[in-house]
């Protein structure tokens, strides 16, 4: 890992200016490129670490990889201020594909930034700051860096297991607040934006954060909008049942989805009146 550049004395105002918005929660969404010394993006390459770094706009910068929650992506890191002055941020890797059936990922979140630029400063969810289209020496596009900030907190997947277990006889009573929470702020969240679905509404994409009063932030916001099987409601239903052995009896996790239904459907959207003919 590399650390910031130790010059706090000297270091130009402006330099700390710049540092200070690369990780500040995003106003907008920055697009750009990156142009590889290699064949392919390599963290662990110091030009390419160089090259990110002056894109980003910092001096030096700490890159651990991720080992949770990788999913499809080509790569996840944590980006860190090591002074800790600034919040830590995500990036991840998404292979370019030619000709994909759907958007790559982030072409898709510079539509989705076009038509809601609200998202970019929504506090709710996570939204990239920032997405580098990496090229190769010939010119040909690589792959895509997306870059956004890390949500506080953990999975609501490994929330529910601490609550489970906890001896605190107050816990199972916080989760069933949270999940109506929960139906509370998803709910919100289609009518700002249109009634899109987050379209990937599961435990390992909703963040809970209990040193925050159980604060709820979605994440993972790659497909929203896109068409699917299932609403996010029943997406997230299937998701929780599939819990339920883990923490019988089966009661448990229902009687928290119907915590979620309450939350969700206690914002109803009235329906248009129709005028009279």
């Amino acid at each position: 890992a590399l650390s910031f550049l130790r010059k706090s004395a000297v270091m130009p105002r402006l330099a700390w200016i710049i540092l200070a918005a690369a990780f500040a929660p995003s106003r907008a969404l920055d697009v750009g490129t990156l142009h590889l010394p290699g064949d392919r993006f390599d963290a662990n390459d110091p030009r390419t670490r160089q090259m990110l770094m002056e894109s980003l706009g910092v001096g030096v910068l700490d890159i651990q990889p991720l080992s949770e929650n990788v999913g499809l992506n080509g790569g996840v890191w944590k980006l860190t201020d090591p002074t800790g002055a600034q919040p830590d941020m995500i990036m991840k890797s998404r292979p370019f594909e030619a000709r994909p059936i759907m958007p790559a990922e982030a072409a898709h979140f510079v539509n989705m930034y076009r038509e809601h630029p609200s998202l970019a400063s929504d506090p709710d969810v996570v939204f990239p700051s920032k997405i580098l289209a990496c090229l190769g020496p010939d010119g040909a596009k690589r792959n895509d860096l997306i870059i956004m900030r890390k949500a506080p907190g953990m999975t609501l997947a490994y929330w529910i297991a601490d609550r489970y277990y906890s001896q605190d006889p107050s816990s199972r009573r916080e989760l069933m607040a949270a999940f109506e929470s929960i139906g509370r702020n998803l709910r919100a969240f289609q009518g700002r934006y249109g009634g899109k679905q987050h379209a990937d509404f599961q435990t390992s994409n909703i963040m809970v954060d209990n040193e925050n009063g159980n604060k709820i932030t979605f994440i993972d916001l790659g497909g929203m909008g896109h068409p699917v099987g299932h609403s996010d409601t029943e997406h997230f239903s299937i998701a929780v049942r599939m819990l339920q052995d883990a923490y019988p009896p089966a009661s448990f996790l229902e009687m928290a989805l119907n915590n979620f239904e309450k939350g969700y459907y206690s914002q109803q959207v009235q329906e248009p009146q129709m005028v009279p003919s």
